[in-house]
């Protein structure tokens, strides 16, 4: 069940490349350079209550006011992080 969760929630055509961090797709040309670490590191995903609110955010637009999933309005919400407006019990993620 976790995996299924988890393949549900990675998007294509983001601008993130990476589904644990936020690393640019502009940026992997540092892939696996000393830099590249850090970088994953410092700007690895969390599930924090910002991320709900993008994504509860999207949510309402497509299913409150009909917007479509690829809509301009709900990417300019979900594609900068590659976010995808599906819910996860948060449970799960908050530690």
């Amino acid at each position: 069940m976790l995996l299924r969760v988890l393949l549900s929630t990675i998007r294509d055509g983001g601008d993130c490349s990476c589904h644990r961090c936020l690393v640019k797709k502009d940026e992997i040309q540092f892939l696996g350079l000393q830099q590249d670490v850090r970088t994953r590191e410092k700007q690895a995903r969390k599930f924090d209550s910002a991320r709900l609110f993008s994504i509860n955010q999207a949510r309402r637009l497509i299913y409150n006011s009909g917007y479509k999933v690829d809509s301009a309005k709900v990417e300019r919400i979900l594609k900068p992080q590659s976010l995808v407006p599906i819910q996860v019990r948060p449970s799960m993620y908050l530690s």
